[in-house]
């Protein structure tokens, strides 16, 4: 087997390879999404992407995003489904675990599906779980009004505002598990992908500053398209007044604005009151994902 870092040119075949290994995001996985997400601050694919061949064929593919302000690297990974098998994918994790310990992570995580193939197999390579994720759904009739509180407002993200929003998403998120501090050009070019119309993301603010938000996206076209809450998050020292509600119940009537099938979002099992906020507005659990750590 050979094993090289990607290139450009590699995009039209690291395309079909991913929508082979995950069908079920057909018509997600295209060459200028793609595109767009390899082109992320930091993430430098032609150093952190690996392909694995067998005969010129790409086989298989890992992608490391290194997060070295808190120490760590996060793996993708995907296999070919016809040459998917124990061999190919300890090798495929290997390389990873190796390229981690290279840049200086000291903890590398992968998040995988217990119904797919990787899970026995990191659990053999060393990997251990440690967190459960929820991938809820709400697919209602009908959503509750949004009531925003006397003194606040809602308004929606502009070029210019990435420095407010990643003040208000680092403080929101700051010391939950794996959360990794952005910078104002990430949130930035992530604001421009064509997921994220600038009108879906929400800011929630009073006089005096930025309170609260809700980041939106839209995948796929109607009228098969997904809704998502990719993030949402109130500063903490506004915490504890109902703010959260409000501002997650206006993202998704933006998102049903939009025509989408239904709207989903992913949760830490762990996060009480974050679960306990959706399921009171009806999403539902319909997936687990395992999140699995090795020390380095």
């Amino acid at each position: 087997m050979d094993v090289r870092k990607f290139t450009w040119a590699d995009l039209p075949k690291l395309t079909t390879l991913m929508g082979l290994a995950n069908p079920s995001a057909e018509g997600l996985n295209t060459e200028e999404r793609l595109a767009e997400d390899l082109g992320r601050p930091g993430l430098h694919p032609e150093d952190n992407c690996a392909l694995f061949e067998e005969g010129g064929d790409l086989v298989a593919a890992s992608l490391i995003h290194p997060e070295l302000l808190i120490s760590r690297a996060v793996l993708e990974m995907w296999a070919h489904p016809k040459h998917i098998g124990p061999s190919l994918q300890s090798t495929v994790v290997q390389k990873a675990i190796f390229h981690a310990k290279s840049m200086g992570s000291r903890v590398l995580h992968v998040c995988v599906s217990p119904s797919g193939p990787w899970p026995v197999l990191v659990e053999k390579e060393g990997l251990a779980k440690v967190r459960t994720y929820w991938l809820m759904r709400w697919q209602e009739p009908s959503l509750p009004l949004v009531e925003v509180p006397e003194g606040l407002k809602l308004g929606r993200y502009r070029p210019g505002n990435a420095e407010e929003l990643t003040v208000i998403q680092n403080a929101a998120f700051g010391g939950h598990w794996g959360f990794c501090p952005n910078t104002p050009d990430e949130i930035a070019y992530r604001a421009e992908m064509s997921i994220s119309p600038h009108d879906g993301i929400l800011l929630l603010r009073s006089d005096a500053a930025t309170v609260g938000y809700c980041w939106t996206c839209t995948l796929g076209d109607v009228p098969h398209s997904t809704g998502v809450i990719s993030m949402i998050g109130i500063d903490p020292a506004y915490r504890g007044k109902g703010l959260s509600r409000p501002v997650l119940l206006a993202g998704m009537e933006y998102l049903r604005s939009r025509d989408v099938q239904y709207v989903q979002l992913d949760v830490d099992s762990e996060n009480t009151p974050a679960v306990k906020l959706y399921s009171s507005i009806g999403f539902k659990v319909v997936e687990e994902l395992h999140w699995f750590e090795a020390s380095l």
